[in-house]
């Protein structure tokens, strides 16, 4: 991508949802050289198939991760990270990310909360985060530690709010 004046930005949240021993983990560095492909990969994906889609990825030294798109409305969705070994524990994803533009319809939203069903203080904090926001919920916090893992849902999240423009800020602040 050649300098146009325009960076893109991407706010991810996490937030564990289970209770855990691992209560200071911070996510992993994205990969390195990985963002530019995978960025590519989605928004063909999301041009190609916007009803939704299951991929499987495979980065350099990491297992297939398999992500699901689930998208509500014209502007939000949620990208729903599979778990790697079924647990009797736990019979949901690793990690739900929820994205939101900011530009949202209240019909957009209504649709989100009743598909996807979570706590009203889980709600209250997505809605109150900065837009655009990939809000994680973290289910496995182990997954937190895998850098193939953070860099698709940065990638992916990339993608999507590129769609809109939202996620581009301008490189300079504008003189006063």
């Amino acid at each position: 991508m050649g300098y146009n004046g325009l960076m893109r930005v991407v706010h991810c949240v996490y937030r564990r949802v289970q209770p855990t021993t691992l209560e200071r983990v911070s996510p992993a560095n994205p990969l390195e050289g990985e963002s530019p492909m995978l960025c590519q990969t989605f928004h063909e994906a999301l041009l190609k198939s916007p009803e939704g889609f299951s991929y499987g990825l495979l980065l350099e030294g990491f297992p297939c991760i398999q992500v699901q798109w689930a998208p509500v409305g014209q502007t939000a969705g949620v990208l729903i990270v599979p778990t790697f070994v079924p647990r009797p524990a736990q019979t949901g994803p690793d990690i739900m990310g929820f994205l939101l533009n900011g530009i949202e319809s209240p019909a957009d939203l209504a649709a989100l909360a009743k598909r996807f069903p979570v706590g009203a203080d889980v709600w209250q904090e997505l809605l109150n985060a900065s837009k655009p926001v990939a809000f994680n919920l973290v289910f496995t916090v182990g997954r937190l530690r895998e850098p193939a893992t953070i860099t698709i849902i940065n990638a992916f999240a990339n993608s999507f709010f590129s769609l809109f423009g939202t996620n581009e800020t301008s490189d300079f602040p504008t003189p006063a």
